[in-house]
């Protein structure tokens, strides 16, 4: 398993996630990386998928560091049942079953539902991370014009890359890591209105 933990201003937080790995390949945003923030996070996982590209795993792991108390069992169980396909697996269940674009709703099967979105935590085979091309096409400013509160932009267009590969994405019934109510660095003021807490 390759991980891969984004991070930004939690110290803690992330030695926390970073103490449950051996050797996780860590981007710290304004620390052992440029400052980029939201609007250049694409950036850094253009950064990621090369790096991915690079170094062949039959497992990659992404989290951000405020993702606590993974549980490595039930990733790697799944992992297992899954990996005969392409596969994403999304990490928590935050309530959502899409973000972008339509999907119908589905009944969870064996602990786990099919959803219509990935986001930036997630794991999956190399054979779903060949979709992406090994890269993240920038995402342009004018973006947030009209709503600063909107996302990197970075999970919408892994979505659609797995959706128009057919890749099927999933999210567990059961959050396999916990994220509480705390203040977000990527998305302060959308996250007070909309927090993402797993279930």
């Amino acid at each position: 398993m390759r991980v891969y933990i984004t991070s930004y201003d939690r110290p803690d937080m992330l030695k926390k996630v970073a103490s449950q790995f051996e050797n996780p390949v860590i981007f710290e945003d304004g620390v052992t990386h440029p400052f980029r923030g939201k609007q250049e996070y694409w950036r850094t996982w253009d950064e990621i998928l090369k790096d991915c590209e690079k170094n062949p795993s039959e497992l990659y792991l992404f989290t951000p560091d405020d993702f606590l108390d993974l549980d490595i069992g039930r990733v790697l169980e799944i992992h297992e049942r899954l990996s005969n396909r392409p596969y994403v697996c999304n990490i928590i269940n935050d309530g959502r079953h899409q973000c972008w674009g339509g999907f119908k709703k589905q009944e969870p099967v064996n602990g786990l539902e099919q959803v219509g979105f990935c986001d930036c935590g997630f794991f999956c085979n190399r054979e779903a991370l060949e979709a992406t091309k090994w890269r993240i096409k920038p995402v342009p400013p004018e973006r947030w014009e009209r709503d600063p509160n909107m996302s990197s932009g970075v999970g919408q267009q892994l979505t659609y890359c797995f959706m128009n590969r057919k890749i099927k994405m999933y999210k567990p019934v059961k959050s396999l890591a916990f994220h509480g109510d705390h203040e977000s660095k990527m998305n302060p003021s959308e996250r007070l209105k909309n927090p993402l807490i797993s279930k």
